[in-house]
């Protein structure tokens, strides 16, 4: 296996895109709970979500290995990790004095804090 194929424009994707599920997952259901989620519940929910979406992905592989379903949980340690750098930009541009940046939308609300 060389480089171009670990770190290729659909890898990087397919792993951008799922970043970006989860993030839009966990913020809309914080929404709609109308509720103050604390920090471990966030934290758990994002994590569920996180497993269930590596799951997903080494549901599709049509070669299932038993290794695939060994690193899975290593892939949703690694998208939650994403996740949740993508969610705290989305925070920390929302509470800058950048003109445009993301505005006052309560959307991206930081998981760690």
């Amino acid at each position: 296996m060389t480089n171009n194929e670990w770190f290729g424009t659909a890898n990087l994707a397919s792993f951008g895109g799922a970043s970006f599920a989860v993030t839009v997952i966990v913020n809309t259901l914080r929404t709609l709970a109308k509720k103050k989620w604390s920090i471990i519940t966030t934290q758990r929910v994002v994590f569920a979500i996180c497993v269930l979406i590596a799951g997903f992905a080494v549901g599709l592989q049509s070669p299932k290995d038993f290794l695939s379903w060994l690193i899975m949980p290593l892939n949703a340690c690694l998208l939650f990790c994403t996740a949740l750098g993508l969610n705290e930009f989305g925070d920390k541009a929302k509470k800058s004095k950048i003109k445009g940046a993301i505005g006052e939308s309560s959307f991206f609300e930081s998981w760690i804090k």
